[in-house]
């Protein structure tokens, strides 16, 4: 007689081998996350401040771009930060400035000229 769950247990396996498998493929494919647009806020339900670090890079498209945050803003009944950012290039193919959600996988503090490497985790 064969066990019930042999069969069974070789799908189970082969599905969670093929998850894995997607999961590491979309981390090589696409290890870093582009920047997610924020919506606009309501005023009075935001604090704003200058921001401390304005030179960054920003992931959008697919590629870095250099940028500069002018403005921090965070709404009072949320957690995180958002940011608002100009081109601090010749603005060239659609437009990518405006307010973005903070994530420092996707906009990162520019030190050098030479854009982030584009690994898992890598700052």
């Amino acid at each position: 007689m064969r066990g019930l769950h042999s069969s069974h247990g070789d799908e189970l396996s082969q599905h969670s081998t093929f998850r894995t498998q997607v999961r590491i493929l979309g981390m090589v494919s696409n290890p870093v996350p582009d920047a997610r647009r924020a919506g606009p806020g309501i005023a009075w339900k935001e604090r704003r401040t200058a921001p401390r670090h304005a030179a960054v890079w920003v992931r959008v498209g697919g590629r870095w771009r250099r940028g500069r945050i002018v403005e921090w803003v965070r709404r009072i009944d949320r957690n995180g930060w958002d940011c608002v950012i100009m081109a601090d290039e010749p603005v060239s193919g659609p437009p990518w400035q405006g307010r973005y959600a903070f994530d420092p996988r996707s906009i990162r503090a520019r030190d050098t000229d030479q854009p982030p490497a584009d690994l898992a985790g890598a700052e």
